[in-house]
């Protein structure tokens, strides 16, 4: 297993709705250092793939958040 980091945000699960809890997804796009990184912080030129699992529909959720101002 890798290490990774972790998305401090509450983000929606695309599928059903339903908010997911702070930390619950996970990103190898930045250090992969166990650090909590915030959507907010991701630069102008940068992009993170951020992964999930659903609580509520237990569906994978891969999402590409790309930075902007």
């Amino acid at each position: 297993m890798g290490m990774f980091d972790y998305i401090t945000n509450k983000l929606y699960c695309p599928f059903c709705g339903e908010l997911q809890e702070e930390n619950d997804f996970q990103t190898k796009s930045f250090v992969c250092g166990l650090i909590g990184i915030d959507i907010d912080e991701i630069k102008e030129d940068e992009s993170c793939a951020i992964y999930s699992t659903c609580r509520k529909c237990k569906k994978h959720i891969h999402l590409l958040i790309e930075g902007w101002r």
